[in-house]
């Protein structure tokens, strides 16, 4: 999703948790696949920079603390993590 908030343009991604197939009721994951998603996240920062010209990078993620600091870690790309 793309927003514009006083001239700057953002960028938003949204994560949960990747492993709620294993740890959930079966009810919670049915007909859904969940995967760490470290190359797809690379690519959508990519177009979000490269195409839609994003000023800033926010990713929205209910991953959980540990989850959320790897991911940091890991993707210099990203500018903010917002923990739910």
């Amino acid at each position: 999703m793309i927003k514009e908030f006083l001239g700057i343009k953002v960028g938003l991604i949204g994560l949960t948790y990747p492993y709620v197939d294993e740890t959930m009721p079966p009810s919670f994951s049915e007909g859904l696949s969940f995967q760490l998603g470290l190359d797809q996240i690379s690519s959508m920062i990519k177009k979000l920079r490269e195409e839609e010209r994003v000023d800033i990078v926010v990713v929205v993620s209910h991953m959980g603390l540990p989850l959320d600091v790897k991911l940091a870690s890991l993707i210099n790309e990203i500018d903010i993590v917002m923990i739910e």
